[in-house]
């Protein structure tokens, strides 16, 4: 494993650097109820282009509902 300090809104140019196009899954648990539209859109775009389609985004929240807007995107979620 190996851990990267940065920002995930950049998350391609991160990873870019390590040779990782690619991912089998995001796991975050990044607050992003509590951040702007703006950049939670952002890291969420960064993540999803990292997937193959079908590939899991999974995200812990403590929100009752989700901090992704669904009519934002054509997406099955639970």
């Amino acid at each position: 494993m190996r851990i990267l300090r940065g920002d995930a809104a950049d998350l391609a140019g991160l990873l870019r650097p390590l040779g990782i196009t690619r991912a089998c899954a995001v796991v975050s648990g990044l607050p992003l109820l509590a951040m702007r539209d703006t950049v939670r859109d952002r890291i969420v775009e960064e993540s999803f282009a990292l997937l193959e389609p079908g590939a899991p985004f999974i995200q812990f929240t403590y929100g009752l509902a989700s901090p992704i807007p669904r009519r934002k995107l054509a997406w099955r979620a639970r």
